[in-house]
């Protein structure tokens, strides 16, 4: 995995800046687990991932394994509203990822424009 993740606390959201190549699974909770890092560290629940440099692994299940990560993390995890800029290639990937998070509670949903993204997130 090489990946490169920052963090910007912005007046509505935070942004998180994701760029690198996840291969296989293990890649992607990892991946996870960086960004949830990243989220304890300020006192937001609107975040905005911009993923877009990201090259993900393309198997559904991976993102099956994904949403079981998230349901081991903390009840507060629950509480975040988050919108993820994917590159429009993984558009159909990005498409089963929201549906088994909203299946599992949690509003996380995936936009291919960071305007689009901040537009969800904030109204």
């Amino acid at each position: 995995m090489k990946i490169k993740i920052t963090s910007q606390n912005k007046k509505h959201y935070l942004l998180i800046i994701s760029k690198g190549t996840l291969s296989v699974t293990e890649d992607l909770l990892e991946h996870a687990e960086m960004i949830y890092v990243e989220i304890s560290k300020y006192k937001q629940n609107k975040i905005l991932i911009e993923e877009s440099k990201t090259v993900f692994p393309q198997s559904l299940f991976a993102y099956s394994d994904l949403v079981k990560f998230y349901e081991k993390l903390p009840p507060e995890s629950r509480q975040l509203r988050i919108a993820a800029v994917i590159p429009e290639s993984d558009k159909k990937i990005a498409e089963f990822w929201e549906t088994a998070c909203a299946n599992r509670g949690f509003e996380f949903r995936a936009f291919a424009a960071i305007k689009e993204a901040e537009s969800w997130l904030i109204n």
